[in-house]
């Protein structure tokens, strides 16, 4: 009787494994959508900030092409 005890431990252990496991298995994919989320924000947050800087920058070469060539005083 001992083998059948230990086959019904093996498949309550297997059975709670699995259960463990699918449970898991969903929470790590709940994690996962949410840090894509955040990804995909972040993303557009990057690609907002490289925009305002090639403003900036064009609004800065443009000051520097108009300036160009004047003396400054010494």
């Amino acid at each position: 009787m001992k083998t059948l005890r230990d086959v019904i431990l093996v498949g309550i252990g297997g059975y709670i494994g699995w259960y463990l496991a699918m449970n898991e298995e969903k929470a790590v994919r709940k994690t996962l959508n949410r840090v894509q989320i955040q990804a995909i924000k972040l993303k557009e947050e990057i690609a907002e900030k490289i925009k305002e800087n090639e403003d900036i920058q064009n609004a800065l070469d443009k000051i520097k092409d108009d300036y160009t060539g004047i003396v400054s005083p010494r």
